[in-house]
């Protein structure tokens, strides 16, 4: 018997060539779209779940709010504050910082630029990882010692066992290499592959004053007994009274001002840790040590369009089933007639659904297979389709072939099943049942998903490209940053080079990394945070920038400027932006010229307009650019001729000046683009979603227009006898299909708008949603209906009304 079933399968199919194709394309591409957004969703919330014990460990948040003041909240600590917690309470096992560090590293012939992190030697008790080779609990006990990842092992020394060999830090120290620790996956917030000891005599760590609770480049992470996070957590208040002094701060905030009021701390768990925002300007990022943060809302809206492609495939699968089904009545009567039972064709027709559904779903898994590297590179992980051992595969792919195969085979199995025999075979029309309004309530909900999914890659595009261009309001063109300090007259040498326009000093504040902040207090108590910038006077230039009012300091103040890090002098001659002026509580820019805060240690003389330093996920700090001789970054213009060659000019004088490490240098465009990947990524993945889902659509519509071409061919054929033209029958077909886009339009635009919107919400800058782009995807959405449709419509049209009368 079910051989027979089969057979009969198997022939429905082979007659059908057209629509088997159409049904197994729509399936395959809709389930390995859905495969390949599931795969990425589930890696996205599962990070860091593959350290052993990761419920147990959390990373400190700290929350500072002076009294009136603007709360700052970061994960940045100080030096002190692990051994408060190790020390202070009792449920915590261990604790660990974390403190990035550019270096050069050599080993032999090779060298590169590498994020050292500096770490105690408790890190292989925080992060209990497995080693390739070495003892990882007394790595870094020894001050010289080194762990580093397989990748770093083959890169220095070609191979994976390199215990005992040598490290050579910035040409000057020497660091033995103790463990070497397999591969980080990509599952993971943090990026190491060198970790040296907190103990060494050039660590970061031994030039910190010990007791500096404030803040700094350091994460400090915590692996707390289990189960006892929130009573731990508890505790925390009455360790920052004992720990915290308020001694320094009562002139500021007053006697009674208490240390577990100005001040708190937020346990982070390690599994949740990619999915919070980064709140702080200490953008560790920078430092090359975190990840881009995830985005939680953004991964639960891939998931839904997953959902919807999904849907899109199974409607098209239902669709035509249904429609094809509706032509098998005499072969049903006949069945019936010959003695088949309700429950034999019942069998049939699922088994004939659940055939389609397997080999759209094998072709599917051969899809996965095939782009899933793909895939991998363009969001830079690893994730697996081991869909022979993954449990939760085997849960899965039955499961979407169980679902859709039921779906696909219920009408065709609980409605044809029960056609009357002898009424099908004399041709009663009243015996073909339809199935009412579900077909074009299916067409209708695929086009409502294709135009809220062209909506949503529009407006993402467009905010990628506001974001990277015109937010910036810079000329960004042919500017090259070197990480490097502004000293030794390295800067006046690149400026005189052939192929460069000029060149000046920036601080690490001006590209989204750490600018000094300090607490600004107005006279009527208003409390604000303005942030110190250093930069020489040649940067406004290179980067297009004229003041908004008063001007910009000279070169002459450069040379004048206090040697800090940041270039603040006592007075500094400040350049404000425009969001300082109102912070300043100033109306206009011309009115806050002259002013100046001697405990601020700035006199106003101009004022420059907002412009991003960080991501346009945040609002514009109010900031004060400060005249810096010496600062961390070099800016350089090129005038675009030449460019190899100033490279190599520029490479060379860095060589020169012997600084133990090669040149760190990017143009800014890709500082850009590291800023905003996520987006970027976000605008590529709906696009490529989008276009999966035009695809599913299309081929589903163009099996439905064969199918509405056929069944009416008898109608055409009376209607041109009576007289209708071509373009009469052209029109009465595509309006057939017009009809459930134009009803689409009015469920996808006020969804799509509500989405889009939130979504752009969480941008301090951004474009406004505007009725041209709903009306182009609503445009785009009919023409690929009509394209689509219009090759059996023309057909039909122009077929001879003969031909059509002796149709049946």
């Amino acid at each position: 018997m079910l051989r027979n079933y089969l057979a009969a399968a198997l022939r429905n199919l082979v007659r059908n060539k057209l629509y088997a194709a159409i049904n197994i394309v729509g399936l395959a591409v809709g389930f390995a779209a859905t495969l390949l957004i599931v795969l990425f969703v589930r890696d996205e919330v599962s990070f860091d779940a593959w350290i052993p014990g990761h419920e147990n460990v959390v990373r400190l948040a700290k929350t500072v709010r002076p009294p009136g003041g603007a709360t700052l909240s970061t994960v940045a600590s100080g030096p002190a504050e692990a051994a408060w917690f190790e020390e202070g309470l009792a449920n915590v096992i261990a604790a660990v910082r974390l403190w990035p560090e550019p270096h050069g590293v050599r080993a032999g012939e090779i060298e590169a630029n590498e994020t050292v992190v500096w770490a105690d030697p408790t890190f292989f008790t925080v992060f209990p990882l497995p080693a390739l080779a070495g003892d990882l609990q007394q790595a870094l006990q020894q001050p010289g010692g080194v762990v580093i990842t397989r990748e770093m092992a083959r890169k220095y020394f070609g191979r994976d066992h390199v215990v005992g060999e040598t490290l050579e830090l910035d040409r000057t120290t020497p660091l033995r290499v103790s463990a070497v620790l397999g591969d980080f996956p990509s599952r993971t917030h943090l990026k190491i592959d060198i970790i040296a000891s907190s103990r060494a005599a050039v660590s970061p760590f031994a030039a910190a004053y010990p007791d500096n609770f404030g803040l700094g480049p350091v994460l400090t992470y915590l692996r707390l007994a289990p189960g006892t996070l929130a009573e731990t957590e508890a505790e925390v208040p009455s360790l920052i009274e004992r720990r915290v002094s308020m001694e320094p701060y009562i002139p500021l905030f007053g006697p009674d001002a208490r240390a577990s009021d100005l001040m708190s701390y937020e346990f982070q768990s390690l599994s949740e840790i990619h999915t919070l925002p980064q709140k702080d300007q200490y953008t560790f990022a920078h430092y090359g040590l975190l990840k881009p943060s995830g985005d939680g809302v953004m991964a639960g809206a891939l998931l839904a369009t997953g959902g919807l492609i999904l849907l899109i495939a199974v409607a098209n699968f239902v669709n035509l089933m249904t429609a094809r089904a509706s032509r098998r009545a005499v072969e049903v009567g006949v069945r019936k007639a010959s003695g088949a039972r309700v429950r034999h064709l019942m069998v049939q027709f699922m088994g004939e659904s659940f055939l389609y559904v397997g080999v759209g779903l094998v072709a599917a898994v051969a899809l996965v297979d095939l782009f899933l590297p793909s895939f991998n590179g363009f969001l830079d992980r690893d994730i697996a389709f081991d869909f022979g051992h993954d449990p939760w595969l085997m849960v899965v792919l039955p499961a979407l072939l169980g679902g859709t195969g039921v779906l696909g085979g219920l009408y065709p199995a609980l409605v044809l099943s029960r056609f009357r025999p002898a009424a099908v075979l004399k041709g009663d029309a009243g015996a073909h049942e339809s199935p009412g309004p579900l077909r074009p309530m299916l067409v209708i909900a695929q086009f409502t998903i294709l135009i809220g999914l062209i909506v949503a890659t529009a407006v993402i595009g467009r905010q990628t490209t506001f974001a990277m261009a015109s937010g910036f309001k810079l000329d960004t063109d042919q500017l090259l940053l070197v990480s490097a300090p502004c000293d030794d007259g390295f800067k006046d040498r690149i400026a005189v080079l052939a192929g460069v326009r000029g060149a000046a000093c920036a601080g690490d504040g001006l590209l989204g990394g750490t600018a000094p902040v300090g607490l600004t207090t107005l006279p009527d108590g208003t409390q604000f945070n303005l942030f110190y910038i250093g930069v020489d006077a040649e940067l406004f230039d290179l980067y297009g920038l004229e003041p908004v009012a008063g001007r910009f300091f000279s070169a002459a103040t450069n040379a004048a400027a206090g040697a800090s890090a940041e270039g603040r002098s006592r007075i500094c001659p400040a350049v404000i932006n425009e969001t300082a002026v109102r912070k300043f509580g100033f109306t206009s820019p011309e009115s806050i010229l002259g002013q100046s805060w001697p405990d601020r240690g700035i006199e106003v003389v101009g004022v420059v307009a907002d412009f991003p330093t960080g991501s346009m996920r945040q609002a514009v700090e109010a900031a004060a650019f400060c005249p810096a001789s010496k600062a961390q970054n070099l800016v350089i213009k090129l005038d675009g001729t030449h460019v190899g060659e100033t490279l190599q000019a520029i490479d060379q004088i860095w060589e020169e000046r012997g600084t133990g490490r090669p040149i760190a240098r990017r143009f800014y465009d890709q500082h850009v683009q590291t800023q905003y990947l996520d987006i970027i990524r976000q605008t590529q993945a709906f696009s490529a979603f989008s276009l999966a889902t035009v695809v599913i659509a299309a081929l589903g519509l163009f099996g439905l227009s064969a199918f509405a071409a056929e069944q009416r061919t008898k109608e055409i054929g009376i209607r041109k006898a009576m007289g209708a033209s071509r373009a009469d029958i052209l029109r009465l077909l595509l309006w057939q299909f017009t009809k459930p886009v134009l009803w689409a339009n009015v469920i996808a635009w006020p969804v799509a708008y509500f989405v889009m919107r939130r979504w752009l919400e969480g941008f301090a800058y951004h474009i406004d949603l505007e009725l041209w782009v709903f009306v182009a995807a609503s445009a785009l959405a009919l023409a690929i209906a009509l394209l689509t449709v219009i090759g059996h419509a023309l057909l039909v049209a122009r077929s001879r009304p003969v031909e059509a009368l002796r149709y049946e």
